[in-house]
């Protein structure tokens, strides 16, 4: 298995660290955007694929091999297709860019999921179903994380929750069938950064740096 951050640190001569989009996300929110003054918190990530990210007190629970927190690898549909990992049915296979296009194959043509982001907040009424199925199977596997680890909040990022309240909706709605879980008008925030992993990678890389200087010292 090939480590980029090991290939690209010789190749540059520098300290390089690979980061998880998603773990770059909920730092960027725990400490410029919606998470902020929140001790644990539930990151989604829901764009070309789905990714969480656990954080307390702003930092990521890093979790031993590739898998830690590839919310688009649990199990979604047991039936379902043949995803990349070798796994039938992962939550990819239903809400991946290639999946959600595949829905509007006949009727709308080849179609990027931005352009079906797009379409549904003007008013496409099959894009708003695509973004409808999509929160409603994301909110599955959310629900079954909140449950087991009990965060303070679920902040929900990406491409998708780019549709606002077309996808956070349905997402809540699944929440509100789960007894065990709060609110979800209060529970389930959208993210607030702009950039959020340019900016959480560079605070994560900043906060390493000054790591390395005092052990230095």
């Amino acid at each position: 298995e090939i480590d980029p951050a090991d290939v690209l640190a010789r190749r540059l001569g520098r300290n390089v660290l690979a980061i998880r989009e998603a773990d770059a996300v909920a730092v960027a929110e725990s400490r410029f955007g919606a998470l902020r003054g929140v001790g644990s918190a539930l990151v989604v990530r829901a764009s070309s694929v789905t990714e969480a990210s656990l954080s307390l007190s702003g930092r990521p629970i890093r979790g031993l091999g590739a898998a830690a927190g590839s919310l688009g690898h649990v199990l979604a549909d047991p039936n379902g297709r043949i995803c990349r990992c070798g796994a039938r049915g992962c939550l990819n296979t239903l809400v991946s860019q290639e999946a959600l296009a595949d829905l509007l194959r006949v009727s709308h043509g080849p179609q990027s999921l931005r352009a079906i982001v797009s379409g549904a907040i003007e008013g496409d009424a099959g894009c708003r179903q695509v973004i409808a199925h999509a929160a409603t199977s994301i909110g599955a596997a959310v629900a079954d994380a909140a449950v087991m680890f009990g965060p303070e909040r679920i902040c929900v990022t990406g491409l998708l929750a780019s549709a606002g309240e077309l996808f956070l909706e349905p997402l809540r709605t699944v929440l509100r069938a789960r007894p065990l879980l709060p609110d979800p008008e209060v529970f389930v925030v959208q993210g607030e950064c702009d950039d959020a992993e340019v900016r959480g990678a560079l605070a994560i890389a900043s906060d390493t740096a000054d790591s390395l200087k005092v052990r230095d010292v």
